[in-house]
């Protein structure tokens, strides 16, 4: 339940006592009264943990697929969110603060390495320490990039000893009102930016990433250049977890909406004037709804027994969620995550969606299939789930690739993952939420090898690592199978601002045959400033709409559309019949001149079939949308 739904049932509340009368507040008095002498605890019992090696035999994987421990404590302690850095070594954000211990300054960032190369983490530094309720990392430089809110903070190594000895504090003012719903999941993007989400708390931030002005961030995301240290808003607003596919659709999770799609139109839309149209930005995309059916392994904990009975009798305040059913659907989704279909996790053809829900001990997978703006995602595993456990102390709130194209999950292993304002007194009275601040587990998710005289998983060599190729070595990991690779490739060629490569990546512009590969290539050349008109005119002529799209909006960018957006191009690019391509060239026709824009929309509106790329249309148009109208056209 989220700290929303808990303000407006509390409002609700207390304006309908305010109109009762003394004797029905009286009776209400009494009902609390009562509720508070209630003893509830044999009814909640305390339940125990377990040891790493008998957690392993608690699991249920689905057949094909393989579990392996990574880490656990003393190693790890409440991992909520990691990053690999280019040598591959594994930063953890470990919250154990959570949830009511903001003010103690107990959460951390764990550098974890494999020193033997088993696959295995096996030394522990602390990078970083006395942080307060840290949520998100990624690796930068020499260091980490970690939000702590209010804080977004760069600490580095500059000594290389494992632990940070210098730091620059990027910017603040990012919302701690909610623990469940601060900034979180810190991710590489297609383009050569860092993009994360700035979850339900929201955030007024101010600081050397911001300028000399402040920016609101309420129901948006943000991108960041770390090599100019550049912040700026874009769309989002969704709780926890995100993920992008190798086109730069970015995925999210709510806990109570477990897979969303996000269409980034913030930047477009605040240069229009688009009054009041009906423009969608966020959509759930799951077949099966929003809270769909979830299938635990796990008993359902006590306290949620007790505590949805109380909220069905009325005794207790809150919502009644799942017809009045304790469990059986998502309400504590998180950590959406987007696997390519070439890298076996799920229908052979299409990319899979992992979500974890951290209250029914799962992670949850859905088969992914393009259908106009937004992908829809149907249940994969008929009855079950990718991965449970019958343990409820098993808590997945993140899930991530790595060097070998694993998916990876923080496992915080707490005996209650909760928001302390939706356990009503008489129920946490006998919890403790501290229960598990000594322990945390990082497990790690792939197919099985049908060699059994190899190892399952790749490791990363000291030889191998990204870290150690030099940059015409990081354009040829640009093609690598494995995601992790190709987005850490990217990511190195702009901390080197590698322009020395600058003839490699336009050909791999021009002649790749690799569609996600031409993207980051087409992207780093922007980025390291050596994007030509040759590039962007062989993306707009690719027989990939995918790459066509990302070549119209930086020929935007760039302010060239008017010379590179010929007619003859944009009907070829009209004929994928792509909606997501549609939508770009209905966002670049406001770069055209009015002739030319208005033609170009008069072409998109008989394929433009959803109110988002038609109200587009429209803002595109402008004060001239009066000429898209027709006599004859039925719908006008």
């Amino acid at each position: 339940m989220t700290l929303r739904h808990l303000v407006v049932s509390a409002s609700i509340l207390s304006m309908g006592l305010l109109c009762l009368g003394p004797v029905q507040q009286a009776h209400c008095q009494t009902k609390e009264t009562a509720l508070a002498e209630e003893d509830f605890s044999a009814e909640l019992p305390r339940i125990a943990p377990l040891s790493p090696t008998e957690a392993m035999t608690r699991f249920e994987v689905v057949n094909g697929f393989q579990i392996e421990l990574v880490a656990a404590e003393p190693l790890v302690f409440d991992p909520v969110a990691f990053s690999f850095d280019a040598n591959g070594d594994l930063f953890v954000v470990e919250m154990i603060d959570y949830s009511e211990q903001g003010n103690d300054f107990l959460g951390r960032i764990a550098k974890l390495s494999d020193t033997d190369h088993d696959g295995k983490m096996d030394r522990r530094t602390v990078f970083v320490e006395k942080l307060s309720w840290p949520t998100a990392i990624h690796a930068w430089k020499d260091g980490v990039i970690v939000i702590a809110p209010p804080f977004m903070t760069w600490f580095r190594d500059t000594n290389q000893d494992g632990k940070h000895d210098a730091q620059e504090q990027w910017c603040e003012g990012f919302g701690r009102s909610n623990v469940q719903g601060m900034a979180n999941s810190l991710r590489w993007s297609v383009d050569g930016y860092l993009v994360g989400s700035t979850s339900s708390s929201g955030a007024q931030l101010s600081g050397k990433l911001i300028g000399s002005n402040s920016l609101e961030l309420r129901g948006r995301d943000f991108r960041i250049d770390p090599v100019s240290q550049q912040l700026s808003a874009i769309s989002g607003g969704a709780q926890h977890g995100a993920s992008m596919n190798r086109w730069g659709d970015r995925f999210v999770s709510s806990n109570s909406d477990h897979l969303q799609q996000i269409l980034d139109l913030d930047r477009w839309l605040a240069g229009q004037n688009v009054g009041s149209l009906p423009i969608t930005t966020r959509r759930s995309i799951a077949e099966d709804g929003p809270q769909a059916e979830v299938y635990r392994s796990s008993p359902i904990e006590p306290w949620r027994i007790v505590r949805t009975r109380l909220r069905v009798t009325g005794k207790v305040r809150g919502a009644v969620e799942g017809g009045g059913r304790a469990a059986g659907y998502f309400t504590g989704a998180t950590g959406a995550w987007i696997v390519d279909s070439e890298a076996g996790f799920g229908v052979p053809g299409f990319d899979t969606a992992l979500v974890c829900d951290v209250g029914s001990n799962l992670v949850h997978r859905k088969k992914l299939e393009s259908k106009d703006l937004f992908w829809t995602a149907s249940r994969i595993d008929d009855q079950t789930e990718f991965v449970r456990s019958s343990d409820i102390w098993f808590r997945p709130v993140q899930l991530g690739d790595g060097p070998d194209g694993a998916i990876y999950i923080a496992d915080m292993y707490r005996e209650v993952i909760e928001h302390p304002l939706s356990l009503p007194p008489e129920i946490k009275k006998h919890l403790d939420l501290t229960s598990g601040t000594d322990r945390g587990r990082i497990w790690r998710v792939s197919p099985v090898s049908q060699d059994a005289s190899r190892s399952t998983l790749p490791t990363i060599k000291a030889d191998v690592a990204p870290a150690k190729l030099d940059n015409l070595g990081l354009v040829e990991r640009l093609s690598s199978p494995i995601a992790w690779q190709r987005l850490m490739a990217s990511q190195l060629l702009v901390e080197r601002q590698a322009t020395d490569v600058t003839p490699s990546l336009r050909t791999l512009v021009s002649k790749s045959t690799n569609a996600a590969t031409q993207i980051l290539a087409m992207h780093l050349l922007a980025r390291l400033g050596q994007l030509d008109d040759g590039s962007l005119i062989a993306s707009m002529q690719s027989p990939d709409s995918h790459v066509n799209r990302h070549a119209i909006a930086l020929t935007c960018q760039m302010k060239k559309a008017e010379s590179l957006l010929t007619n003859e191009r944009i009907t070829k690019m009209i004929a994928h019949n792509d909606a997501r391509l549609r939508l770009e060239l209905a966002m670049a026709a406001s770069s055209l001149p009015t002739s030319r824009a208005i033609s170009l929309l008069q072409q998109l509106i008989p394929h433009a079939s959803d109110t988002t790329t038609r109200s587009v249309i429209i803002a595109s148009a402008g004060d001239e949308s009066w000429q898209l109208l027709s006599p004859t056209a039925s719908d006008a």
